[in-house]
């Protein structure tokens, strides 16, 4: 008799797998992905990425990412429509 195959997963790997899908809300399709946000805002300011989130200005939606650089912390918002720098 043959050992049965198990394939154990985590509620942490299944985040991981499924985080990117997770980082823009479905209704907001035409958006740009996080790591594409990352990328504009690291041309903007050089450093460490310590964080990207996905939030609101009004009525548009915008990344806020925060980047190390040196001793302080800058904000870049990248509109996540457009990927231009907000």
């Amino acid at each position: 008799m043959r050992p049965a195959h198990v394939i154990g997963m985590t509620v942490g790997s299944l985040l991981l797998a499924v985080g990117p899908a997770l980082a823009v809300p479905a209704s907001q399709s035409g958006a740009i992905s996080w790591t594409t946000a990352d990328a504009v805002a690291a041309k903007q300011v050089a450093g460490s990425i310590l964080s990207t989130t996905l939030g609101h200005d009004g009525s548009r939606s915008v990344y806020d990412v925060r980047i190390r650089s040196g001793d302080k912390i800058e904000n870049v918002k990248v509109a996540a429509h457009t990927a231009l720098e907000w």
